[in-house]
């Protein structure tokens, strides 16, 4: 069949959109083949092959290795035009908005995800511009649903608005997998509580790490920050680790980085234990090169060891003893045969000390003829086939513009429409919360509270401009900023990056830096005092959740 016949076929046949209303899982697996083929003879995607470059900007440097082959079996493409340029994309976002099947949409959606996911090596730069075009797609056909609400009928309305959410929430799982930066969610601008919870080291062994630790972390502190700071204290790389919590037993996602152990409700004297991910292979360097000299890099860990396990120059039976049990953890003693034999070789003088340079002369001679033991001390002291610690490893630093929460946040019209899905309440109002505070603050709201907007120098004071009583979520919104607000040192960073909130405009510095004392001038707590009172007077077993939460 020619590629002009196939087109035909899918355009006419699969791709119509009265059908994807009544789609069945069979039907779409049809679908997605069909469109493989197709967009494969257009050589818009491409099978994997082992030479073929593919670059996947959901995660860092080897963070999905673990799951490579699966990933590869699952989706064995790479995307080699815009997503956007696919042909029948349209149809998969029409599945997601439509389908009556629950199953159906989840499937078109982890479809669409990797079409944007999987993509030639040479889209790199692309990254944003892919990510902006997804959200775009995704508010346009929210907007679309608002704007049919009153001709729509109660169910297909709330799944295709929980199905524009949940597109939105998985593009940013996917783009907060190498952590978000210092772009902190509004839900992570109050520290919160202090957190006290026990990790059970599976990562790393040896002397020189502890088996269980203890960590005490802010809530607002993301799971990304968590893995890395474990990562510190086992002496491992932070994709190395996989956390799996006791109390529920399952695994912490990967695409759970983004989110504040707030948000994965950490408990105090919690246990979670951190296991060792697969990571890709890293090259060997090489002990020795052909010429017959030793690799610097060797050499100056070789040294490094004496160091630290010599007194006064001077290598002793007990301190050798010491160093080959922080290298096999077998609590050697001095009178150990392997000590004996080191000495017995190395020590030439025959005073009962190694010096560095006989220290030097055994490592290189077993660098040359027993490598595979070098390999082994090297390891038991955490060093990388590259002959690297993980703390030496360079931290990778995150452009914070790809993220998918920084392009929302860049857009006041995407606010306003997650903050009209409030009014909905219900499973709508529950998610589109929940997303808000995944975002950054808003930057218009947090500029209104800072300058009191209605009440500085106003003669008529309107405190429901920044603290709307009309709506729980958008008075519980506004609460948090104001907490953070008290709490903030006042201290502003010029860098966008380093404080998504700093303030530039010199009015608006000086409001802020009296804010705490204008907000009690005003009457600010006066306000406060009369919403808390009127809640507190309320019947608490009628209250919300998020009511009980003011």
């Amino acid at each position: 069949m020619s590629i002009d016949d196939l087109l035909k076929f899918f355009q006419e046949k699969m791709n119509n959109p009265e059908d994807c209303k009544q789609m069945t899982l069979e039907g779409f697996s049809c679908f997605k083949n069909m469109f493989l083929v197709i967009n494969e003879k257009l050589k818009r995607i491409q099978k994997n092959t082992s030479s073929s470059g593919m670059y996947s900007h959901s995660s860092g440097y080897g963070y999905d290795y673990e799951n490579k082959k699966e990933k590869e079996g699952e989706f064995g493409y790479r995307v080699n035009v815009l997503p956007e340029h696919l042909e029948g994309i349209k149809s998969i976002w029409n599945f997601i908005l439509v389908a009556e099947d629950e199953k159906v949409a989840d499937q078109a959606i982890d479809f669409l995800n990797k079409l944007y996911l999987h993509v030639a090596a040479d889209l790199e730069d692309k990254i944003i511009y892919m990510r902006t075009e997804y959200l775009q797609t995704c508010f346009s056909h929210l907007r679309d649903v608002l704007d049919e609400n009153k001709s729509m009928e109660s169910a297909p309305f709330v799944a295709r608005c929980l199905r524009c959410l949940s597109l939105i929430r998985s593009l940013m799982d996917e783009s907060e997998k190498r952590g978000v930066g210092n772009l902190k969610s509004h839900s992570a601008l109050v520290k919160g509580e202090l957190l006290t919870f026990h990790i059970i080291n599976e990562v790393t062994s040896g002397s020189d790490v502890p088996k269980k630790a203890e960590f005490r972390m802010h809530a607002n502190s993301t799971v990304f920050e968590l893995r890395h700071e474990i990562g510190k204290a086992f002496k491992a790389t932070w994709d190395q680790i996989k956390l799996t919590r006791s109390m529920a037993p399952k695994d912490v996602k990967d695409n759970e980085n983004g989110k504040t152990l707030g948000d994965i409700r950490i408990r105090n004297g919690e246990n979670i234990t951190a296991n060792k991910r697969p990571t890709p292979p890293i090259p060997q360097a090489p002990l020795v090169y052909s010429d017959g000299t030793v690799n610097p890099l060797a050499k100056k860990i070789f040294l490094e060891w004496f160091d630290t396990f010599s007194e006064d120059g001077r290598m002793s039976p007990q301190t050798c003893a010491d160093f080959i049990h922080s290298c096999t953890n077998d609590y050697c003693k001095a009178e150990d045969k392997r000590v004996k034999e080191v000495f017995s070789t190395y020590d030439n003088d025959k005073d009962g000390f190694l010096t560095v340079d006989n220290f030097l002369e055994f490592y290189m001679s077993a660098a040359r003829h027993r490598p595979h033991v070098v390999w082994n001390n090297l390891n038991a002291h955490h060093y990388r086939n590259d002959l690297k610690k993980a703390s030496e490893v360079e931290e990778e630093k995150i452009d914070i513009h790809q993220l998918a929460r920084y392009i929302i946040s860049q857009d006041d019209q995407y606010f306003s429409i997650i903050f009209s899905l409030l009014d909905m309440g219900g499973k709508i109002a529950t998610e589109a919360w929940k997303l808000l505070n995944r975002l950054p603050t808003s930057k218009q709201i947090y500029q209104d509270i800072v300058q009191l907007k209605g009440i500085r120098d106003e003669n008529e004071k309107n405190w429901n401009l920044i603290l709307n009583t009309e709506s729980t979520y958008k008075l519980l919104y506004s609460l948090h900023a104001i907490e953070y607000l008290m709490e903030d040192d006042g201290d502003d960073e010029e860098d966008e990056e380093s404080n998504f909130l700093s303030l530039q405009d010199p009015k608006m510095l000086e409001y802020k830096k009296n804010w705490r004392a204008d907000f009690i001038v005003y009457g600010g707590f006066d306000h406060l005092f009369k919403i808390f009172n009127k809640y507190a007077n309320k019947d608490h077993k009628n209250l919300t959740i998020f009511e009980k939460n003011i």
